[in-house]
């Protein structure tokens, strides 16, 4: 794959700022115990930095992106992105959609089955009147499919009809419509067989070398996250346990889970033994 765009030299203020985040659920039912989802979270993401996120399932991960995308609201804590707390943010939600996309891990359950692909493509713009003519919207859909590497033809199609590999794309191309500066992506891969995720691993580092965004990727996969991430945060039971270069942590993991997570992956545990 192309290789992430690298970060200037030099300080720079973070994109998006996690201050403190709390999140805590109350079941329903007087004797259910409140769940802890998040406990005290902070970190900085750079501009153009690829941040993974990483832990087993129930880590708050995907808590945390959805936070971060203003799709939860934290128990206590905030959110800024360029120093401005997303819950105040200028315009409201939908102006904060211009600037951070959301890319659902089950692709096809985002996507409404009864619109065609340039439907799905075109909705953001037409919601944010991006484009002036009906002219104009198909040719951005055309530019936007050629930019994920599919063909034109698929304009007409429904989500049904189309590949796993195809599904991602067209996701991918509808969160591109807005012309993002973030791009948050809750297990981007999962749901695809090998080759096919090489294909979106290549096709999102080629995107976001050409267009300097900010990349977040949540996922349960430390080998995802070596091949395409500049640093990683490893989350356990709402915990912040881990957050450093990706290389750093890889090899010289602090935390036991870390570790745990590293024995999970034959490869990368070779890698960081062999240091």
């Amino acid at each position: 794959m192309a290789e992430p765009q690298l970060l200037d030299d030099g300080p720079r203020k973070p994109v998006l700022s996690v201050d403190s985040v709390t999140k805590t659920f109350q079941p329903h039912g007087r004797r259910s115990k409140p769940v802890h989802a998040l406990n005290r979270i902070s970190m900085d993401i750079a501009p153009r930095e690829w941040l993974g996120i990483v832990g087993e399932s129930g880590s708050g991960k995907s808590t945390l992106a959805r936070i971060i995308a203003r799709l939860e609201v934290p128990t206590t804590g905030t959110v800024s992105l360029d120093g401005v707390d997303v819950t105040s943010w200028p315009g409201g939600r939908m102006a904060f959609a211009r600037r951070v996309q959301f890319m659902y891990q089950n692709s096809l359950a985002a996507m409404n089955p009864r619109l065609t692909v340039g439907q799905i493509i075109s909705e953001p713009m037409r919601l944010h009147r991006l484009t002036s003519s009906s002219t104009e919207q198909e040719a951005r859909v055309v530019a936007l499919l050629d930019d994920v590497n599919l063909k034109a033809s698929l304009i007409a199609k429904r989500p049904r009809q189309l590949s796993g590999g195809q599904c991602q794309r067209v996701a991918l191309a509808r969160a591109l419509a807005l012309e993002p500066d973030v791009l948050l992506l809750d297990e981007p891969t999962s749901a695809l067989d090998v080759s096919v995720q090489a294909q979106i691993i290549a096709l999102l580092g080629d995107i976001q070398r050409d267009r300097g965004l900010t990349i977040v990727v949540i996922s349960h996969d430390l080998a995802l996250v070596s091949q395409t991430c500049h640093r990683v945060a490893v989350l356990h039971r709402g915990d912040l346990v881990e957050l450093g270069e990706t290389a750093q942590v890889i090899e010289h993991p602090e935390a036991p889970y870390t570790r745990t997570l590293l024995d999970a992956v034959p490869r990368i545990a070779t890698l960081a033994e062999s240091v």
